[in-house]
């Protein structure tokens, strides 16, 4: 297949697709200030992997940090995205 594009069907983890599921995660990672993140998708969980600020330790400590993400977490960080967006436009006033 040297020179043409693989295509790639949505992993089986994410029903919705990469886009919203990874929206997702980026937004939880953005709420933790995480740094230096890897993430590793596997046939059963995502692999998300980093540094994030140590609680209560100077400010240029931190920790790093690993998450196994199988369906029912991704679905749960879904649904938590989708319920704060929904709110978001709702107190906008947008339908």
């Amino acid at each position: 297949m040297h020179g043409r594009r693989a295509s790639t069907p949505p992993h089986a983890l994410l029903p919705t697709g990469y886009e919203d599921a990874l929206r997702a995660l980026g937004h939880e990672l953005d709420r933790r200030r995480a740094e230096r993140v890897t993430i590793l998708e596997l046939v059963q969980c995502l692999l998300v992997c980093g540094h994030q600020p140590t609680e209560g330790h100077r400010e240029n400590e931190s920790s790093r940090f690993e998450w196994v993400l199988a369906a029912e977490e991704l679905t749960a960080l879904l649904d938590g995205s989708y319920d704060q967006r929904n709110h978001g436009q709702a107190a906008r006033g947008v339908s």
